[in-house]
């Protein structure tokens, strides 16, 4: 079953783009909206990952099996 998604921000260049699955994209963005500290630190990763920075404390590549390996 394929899903759709929502890009929700995106780099200046236009190669990278932060998503959302479509399904889920209202109940995350509220939560977001509604708490002021997530909400800093999710946009802080998003900055980092739309700036190719790396920051392993924060955020890292998940690889929950061999179909979705680099994503």
């Amino acid at each position: 079953m394929k899903r759709k998604a929502v890009i929700i921000r995106e780099s200046e260049d236009g190669k990278k783009c932060i998503a959302v699955d479509r399904e889920n994209a209202e109940v995350l963005l509220k939560f977001f909206h509604q708490n002021r500290r997530y909400k800093k630190k999710f946009n802080h990763i998003c900055d980092l990952i739309l700036g190719n920075h790396t920051n392993r404390e924060l955020y890292d590549k998940e690889e929950p099996d061999k179909k979705s390996k680099g994503v």
